[in-house]
C-alpha cells in the first residue's frame, strides 16, 4: 500500500464558545441510506446485500420509493434529520405513536431553515416521499439492553396526516402529524442511541450532514480509544450516503473536498489524509484517515458530561403598572416574612401587584398565590384592562380552569424529567458496564479458554466462523484491549445464538452481574456512589 496522502489540511479558529445542543438519534438505521441526496440525475437504487451461508447475496437493506412522489431527496432529508429526530429525541424514551410535527406547511419550511416559503407544494411532497418510501431490512443489531435483537420489516416508517385529515383516533387533525410504524417505533425504544449537535447539523449542507451522521461513529470511537486518527473507506462512505462511486483518486479528490470542506472550516477535522487499497473485485478504494479537530474533541467532552435538566419556565412579562390599593397606616409593624413568603410577593409584585395587597392574598391564601404565579404568564392577557386587577380576582375566586398553556407546561415538564432519569439511567448503565468491563471480559476470557481444553472441536468450530466473518474487521482495531473485547464479544453471539446446540454457552454481563457482581450490581446505584470513577470515564 501507498504511504498516507495528506488530502486537506486548514487551520481555523473554530468558536469555543458556541453552544453545542445535542440531538440524540437512533444508532441503527441511521448507517443506512433512505435519501438521494446527490446532484446526480441518474435513477437511484438502494439496494445492500451480503454473502450468505452459501456464498449467495442475501438483501439486507432495500429502499422503494413512490412512483408519483420520487425518490426521498434533500429536503426530506432535512425534515427527517432535523425536525422528526428531533421531536422524537424530545418525546424518548415514551415515543408516541402519533407525532405533531409542525402547525402548518409553512411551519414545517421554517424549521428545516427555509424562511418565507410560498410554495408549499414541495414540503408537502417532500413528506410524501418519507412516507411512501418502502423499506425492506433484515438487520441485527445489539439493543441498548445489551441483548442482539433482529429488525425484519418490509413497509415504511411512519405515515402522514395533512390538516383536515383523519387521525387515528377518528379526530380531525389541526396540525401536521406523522403516525409511527409499530415495528419502527418499537426499535427506537430499543435501539442505542447516539448524539449528534443539532445546531451544527442545521448548519451543514446535505451531503455534508451526511458526513457527519456517518464519520462521526469512527471519530468518537477515536477519541474514546485514544487513537489519534479514525478511518473510513471511500466506497463505504459512497455507498451509505448514497454518493457515486468514482474510481481515479483525482476525480474522488475533488468529490470529497466540497463534503470535507465544511469540517474543516468548523474545526471538526484538522487533518484529512488518503491511503490508496483495492476492494474484492480488485478495483481501487482508498482509506481515509480523520484527525478530529478541536469542535470535535469538544463534543466528545460535553457528551460525555452527566444530563442537566435546563429551566424551560418561560420568563415574566415586562412589570405592567400597579394595581392601586388603600394605603396602610405607617406605623403598621409589617410581620416578619419567611424566605418563601418574600420570593412569591416579589413574584406577585413582578405582575404590577402592590407589595402591601400581595403580602394580604400571600397571608389569606399562600397555596393559590402559589399557583397562580406559576400559572399566571401563560394567562392571555389579550384584552384584559387591569391585568393585575384580574390576576387578583382569579386568586380571591379561586379561578378554574387554570390556563391551558400552563397545563401543558407542567405535563411538558414533568415528561421532560422522566425522559431526563431516563437518560441519567441510560448512562448509568452504559459507564456502569464500560467499568465493569475489564473484569467481565476475564471471566469470559477463562470460559473461553475453557471450552478451547474441555471441547476442542466446537472450539475450532469458533475459530473458523470467526476467521470466516470478522478477521478483517480485527485487523482494523488498533487496540489491544478492544481487540480481545471484539473477540470474546464474537464468541458469546456465537456460542449462545448462532450455535447454541454446541452446548457451549458463555455468561452474559446480566448473569455475571447479578452472581459474581451484587455489591455493585444495580448501575444507578453504583453510578451515584462512584463519583470519582464516573468522572474518570467522562474524562
Amino acid at each position: 500500500m501507498k504511504k498516507p496522502e495528506v488530502a486537506e489540511t486548514l487551520v481555523t479558529q473554530e468558536n469555543q464558545t458556541a453552544r453545542i445542543i445535542p440531538i440524540r438519534t437512533e444508532a441503527v438505521l441511521c448507517q443506512y441510506p433512505i435519501h438521494k441526496l446527490s446532484k446526480d440525475k441518474k435513477p437511484l437504487q438502494i439496494k445492500l446485500t451480503e454473502k450468505g451461508e452459501h456464498g449467495k447475496g442475501k438483501v439486507i437493506w432495500e429502499v422503494s420509493p413512490n412512483a408519483k412522489y420520487g425518490h426521498p431527496g434533500e429536503l426530506a432529508y432535512k425534515i427527517d434529520t432535523l425536525v422528526i429526530n428531533r421531536l422524537i429525541d424530545d418525546l424518548y424514551p415514551d415515543v408516541p405513536e402519533v407525532i405533531k410535527i409542525a402547525d402548518s406547511l409553512r411551519h414545517l419550511s421554517e424549521l428545516i431553515g427555509r424562511e418565507n416559503t410560498r410554495n408549499t407544494t414541495e414540503i408537502k411532497n417532500a413528506l410524501y416521499q418519507n412516507a411512501f418510501a418502502a423499506i425492506t431490512a433484515r438487520l441485527e443489531f445489539t439493543g441498548k439492553d445489551k441483548i442482539q435483537r433482529r429488525f425484519e420489516f418490509g413497509s415504511t416508517r411512519y405515515g402522514v396526516v395533512f390538516i383536515g385529515e383523519r387521525l387515528p383516533n377518528e379526530e380531525t387533525a389541526d396540525a401536521i402529524y406523522i403516525v409511527l410504524n409499530p415495528l419502527y417505533r418499537d426499535l427506537l425504544r430499543h435501539a442505542k442511541r447516539r448524539p449528534l449537535d443539532y445546531e451544527y447539523l442545521k448548519e451543514l449542507p446535505p451531503t455534508a450532514q451526511r458526513w457527519y451522521e456517518l464519520v462521526s461513529f469512527q471519530i468518537f470511537a477515536a477519541l474514546n480509544l485514544g487513537n489519534p486518527r479514525a478511518r473510513y473507506l471511500y466506497s463505504e462512505l459512497c455507498m451509505r450516503a448514497n454518493l457515486p462511486r468514482l474510481f481515479t483518486w483525482e476525480r474522488a479528490k475533488k468529490q470529497l473536498y466540497k463534503i470535507h470542506r465544511p469540517h474543516i472550516e468548523s474545526g471538526y477535522i484538522s487533518k484529512v489524509e488518503s491511503e490508496q487499497t483495492t476492494d474484492k473485485q480488485g478495483r481501487p478504494d482508498w482509506f481515509l484517515w480523520y484527525t478530529p479537530g478541536r469542535k470535535a474533541k469538544r463534543e466528545y467532552r460535553e457528551f460525555n458530561e452527566r444530563p442537566r435538566v435546563e429551566d424551560s419556565s418561560p420568563k415574566s412579562p415586562t412589570k405592567p403598572r400597579l394595581v392601586e390599593v388603600r394605603k396602610e397606616n405607617k406605623d403598621t409593624l409589617i410581620p416578619e416574612r419567611s424566605p418563601e413568603d418574600s420570593t412569591l410577593i416579589e413574584k406577585l409584585t413582578s405582575f404590577g401587584i402592590d407589595e402591601g395587597r400581595a403580602a394580604q392574598l400571600v397571608e389569606n391564601n399562600r397555596t393559590e398565590c402559589a399557583l397562580w404565579a406559576n400559572a399566571w404568564p401563560y394567562q392571555n392577557q389579550k384584552g384584559m384592562e387591569n391585568p393585575p386587577a384580574v390576576l387578583i380576582s382569579f386568586i380571591e375566586k379561586k379561578r378554574r380552569p387554570l390556563p391551558k398553556a400552563y397545563k401543558e407546561a407542567i405535563e411538558w415538564e414533568q415528561q421532560k424529567n422522566e425522559n431526563e432519569a431516563a437518560r441519567h439511567s441510560e448512562l448509568a448503565d452504559e459507564l456502569h458496564f464500560q467499568f465493569f468491563a475489564a473484569i467481565f471480559r476475564a471471566r469470559l476470557e477463562e470460559e473461553l479458554s475453557e471450552i478451547a481444553r474441555t471441547l476442542p472441536g466446537t472450539y475450532n468450530a469458533f475459530e473458523e466462523h470467526f476467521d470466516k466473518k470478522h478477521a478483517k474487521d480485527m485487523r482494523r482495531i488498533e487496540s489491544e484491549d478492544v481487540r480481545k473485547d471484539f473477540r470474546v464479544r464474537k464468541a458469546m453471539e456465537f456460542f449462545n445464538q448462532i450455535r447454541p446446540e454446541l452446548g457451549a454457552r458463555l455468561t452474559t454481563f446480566d448473569e455475571w452481574n447479578e452472581t459474581e457482581n451484587r455489591d455493585n450490581a444495580d448501575p444507578v446505584q453504583w453510578f451515584t456512589s462512584n463519583q470519582e470513577a464516573v468522572n474518570k470515564l467522562l474524562g
